[in-house]
């Protein structure tokens, strides 16, 4: 059986980004040992040497000057938004990765690296990559432009619905899917976290 690849995104700015991926990447190897192969990409300080040069800034900030912070965030809430549907800076090592590594699953542990880089890799990596009569669980939420949508947007998954369903035995719809689910475990958590309380 080949080996399940997964590609995590992240970027070693200041918050530990870094550390989450790799404490994912032991917990994948731990669970699964051979049968999964995780593969940590510095998304950002590799991507584009604008991006590099952010990260380094921002890191400087963290150590130097802290008050900036605020200031440097919303610029980089910005970029978010720039990338929002897809890729616009760094694109061409991220498809790179994407059509030589081929990752069953694209993971990010950084909030600058998702969004547009999900839509990238469906694009990308299409239905090809759902076995035949695989259950495909949809966890993802896009806003994607339709002009011919309410308002002239709608949301979709991380998954190409209309081709995976051709391969796919089951799959949960976006939106109307795992959302249900979602909320009982909420709900379940809460509950066990008010239990733990009174104890």
């Amino acid at each position: 059986m080949p080996r399940v690849r997964i590609l995590v995104l992240t970027s070693s700015t200041g918050a530990g980004h870094d550390a989450r991926a790799q404490a994912f990447a032991e917990w994948c190897f731990e669970l699964y040992r051979h049968d999964v192969d995780v593969r940590i990409e510095q998304m950002l300080e590799k991507s584009s040497g604008f991006f590099s040069l952010g990260v380094r800034f921002y890191n400087w900030i963290q150590k130097k000057s802290p008050w900036i912070h605020k200031a440097f965030f919303l610029f980089v809430e910005l970029l978010s938004f720039v990338n929002r549907r897809s890729v616009t800076f760094g694109r061409a090592y991220y498809e790179q990765v994407l059509r030589e590594y081929r990752p069953h699953l694209v993971f990010s542990v950084h909030d600058c690296l998702n969004r547009g880089y999900f839509q990238l890799a469906r694009r990308i990596l299409g239905a090809e990559h759902v076995r035949e009569g695989a259950v495909v669980v949809d966890v993802g939420i896009n806003r994607i432009e339709d002009p011919a949508a309410k308002g002239g947007s709608r949301l979709v998954g991380d998954v190409d619905f209309a081709a995976a369903r051709e391969v796919a035995g089951a799959i949960t719809p976006v939106p109307r899917g795992v959302g249900p689910m979602t909320i009982v475990m909420l709900l379940h958590n809460t509950l066990a976290a008010a239990r733990a309380q009174l104890v």
